[in-house]
């Protein structure tokens, strides 16, 4: 179907009607005409793919990232920053007047952080590949539990982004256990010392080799000591998120890396380290 997009929603999306019905399509802009493919359909909605740009928006610019539109961590890739800036303000309003009844008339002071390099903290996936041995590390796609692996990122920190490609190295090289999930990173304020809590299937029992290579490798956790959380109940809070990774609520085990105090306690971070915020 063939529909005109009307405004952008909160989330990325695009809203259309066709038919009588609200059609939703993300990576769009306003007033462009667009070709969707249906992907839900209900008797007053639409969820639809984008499957071609028939009238594009002169805002529209192609993406840095060479996994937007397949990864699901980015929605507003594919609009130039002082457009996405004025979108969110827009979304802002909205939002105030349609769930707070608040019609803000008033100016919204935006505090824009940079375009790229600017998130410090990440959490990236692994799985093991059907394709050769070395584990998967990235995003899951949007809606969705299927991992895409990433070779890049280009919207997290310097300090991010270094940490990454050293898990990304170890895991093709062999060097942290198979059992190994999801990797959740961490920077602190100034972009220099980064907290890593690492997330196993099964508690490895290299645990000290693997801490000691990760020191290694990453030269900003290799100051202080590791605090460890053994304890299986932690578990019950996030069990709908691991269960839905194929991880037991009894297997599930995670342990924090830090570079600098504060700790963590029980995998939460606590003050002193803040997690960045933007677009993308």
């Amino acid at each position: 179907m063939d529909v005109k997009i009307e405004k952008l929603i909160y989330g990325g999306d695009g809203l259309a009607h066709h038919e009588g019905a609200t059609v939703f399509v993300p990576f769009v802009l306003s007033g462009e005409t667009v070709a969707v493919v249906p992907t839900e359909t209900k008797k007053k909605f639409v969820r639809g793919r984008l499957e071609s740009v028939l009238t594009p928006s002169p805002e529209r610019i192609e993406a840095d990232c060479p996994h937007f539109l397949i990864c699901g961590g980015c929605h507003y890739q594919h609009i130039s920053y002082a457009a996405q800036l004025g979108y969110k303000e827009q979304i802002l309003r909205e939002t105030l007047r349609r769930i707070g009844k608040i019609d803000w008339t008033g100016p919204i002071v935006v505090h824009a952080s940079p375009p790229w390099g600017y998130r410090n903290r990440a959490q990236w996936r692994v799985r093991e590949s059907g394709i050769d041995d070395a584990p998967q590390i990235g995003y899951f796609q949007a809606s969705s539990t299927a991992i895409v692996p990433i070779e890049t990122c280009p919207i997290l920190s310097p300090r991010i982004l270094a940490t990454f490609h050293a898990i990304r190295e170890l895991l093709s090289s062999g060097g942290l256990p198979p059992s190994l999930r999801e990797v959740e990173a961490f920077a602190d304020e100034r972009d220099e010392s980064v907290l890593l809590t690492l997330t196993y299937g099964k508690f490895p029992k290299t645990l000290s080799e693997t801490q000691q290579l990760l020191r290694e490798k990453i030269p900003a956790l290799a100051r202080k000591a590791v605090p460890v959380d053994k304890i299986a109940a932690r578990c019950s809070a996030e069990s709908h998120g691991a269960e839905r990774a194929g991880i037991s609520k009894l297997q599930r085990r995670r342990v924090s890396i830090s570079s600098e105090p504060p700790f963590v306690l029980s995998g939460e971070p606590i003050s002193g380290w803040r997690n960045g915020a933007g677009g993308g």
